[in-house]
C-alpha cells in the first residue's frame, strides 16, 4: 500500500559531543525518527520560475494594453489559469521545467484540476511577508520581511520537489513503516 507523503518518516542519525566524567570529549550517536520534507530547501527557484512564467504573459501584455498595471494584473490571471492546467497535467510550468522543479500532492501525483487552481489562487498570498516576523540583515538596524513561499502549499498539502527526487519519494511510499 502506498503511503501519503505526511505520513512517510524517516530516520536522522546525529553526532553530539559529550563528555565523561573525567573531562574526556566523546561522539555520542543518537537517532530520532522525524516526518520526511520533500520541499525544496530555497524558496529562490521558486521566486525565478515564478518570475519566468510571469514574463511569458507579461510582457506581451504590456505591448498590447500599454498600461503596466492593468498588464500586470492580466499577466498574474494568466499565470494562475497557465499554472493549473499545466501543473495539472504535467507538475510544472515552463518556469518550474526549466529549473527542474515538480508540484506534487500529498499522494506523489500531479494534483487534481481543483487542487490545482486552489494552490494557484492562493499563491498570490506567497508574496505577503509573514506577520510579525522580520530578519535584521546585512546592515544593522535595517530590518526586512520574510517571505513565506510555502502558505499555499501548506494549505493545500502540495509539495514543490526537484524532479529527480520523485523516484526516492515513491519509494519511500512503498517502503514499510519504521517500526516505533
Amino acid at each position: 500500500m502506498v503511503k501519503k507523503i505526511s505520513e512517510i518518516r524517516i530516520e536522522k542519525t546525529v553526532r553530539r559531543p559529550a563528555m565523561d566524567e573525567y573531562g574526556n570529549r566523546y561522539y555520542e550517536e543518537l537517532t530520532f525518527q522525524m516526518k520526511y520534507n520533500p520541499r525544496i530547501e530555497s524558496h529562490f527557484p521558486r521566486a525565478w520560475a515564478k518570475c519566468i512564467d510571469l514574463l511569458i504573459f507579461f510582457l506581451p501584455t504590456l505591448q498590447f494594453i500599454h498600461n503596466f498595471w492593468l498588464s500586470m494584473a492580466i499577466a498574474i490571471a494568466l499565470v494562475d489559469i497557465y499554472g493549473t492546467i499545466s501543473e495539472h497535467k504535467r507538475g510544472d510550468t515552463l518556469g518550474k521545467r526549466l529549473l527542474g522543479l515538480k508540484v506534487i500532492d500529498d499522494t506523489g501525483n500531479y494534483p487534481g484540476f481543483w487542487l490545482s487552481l486552489k494552490r494557484n489562487a492562493l499563491a498570490i498570498f506567497d508574496l505577503t511577508p509573514l506577520h510579525g516576523t522580520r530578519i535584521r540583515f546585512p546592515v544593522a538596524g535595517e530590518s526586512t520581511f520574510r517571505y513565506n513561499m510555502n502558505l499555499n502549499n501548506r494549505l493545500c498539502q502540495t509539495y514543490i520537489v526537484e524532479a529527480f527526487r520523485l523516484s526516492e519519494i515513491q519509494a519511500l511510499q512503498r517502503k514499510e513503516d519504521i517500526p516505533l
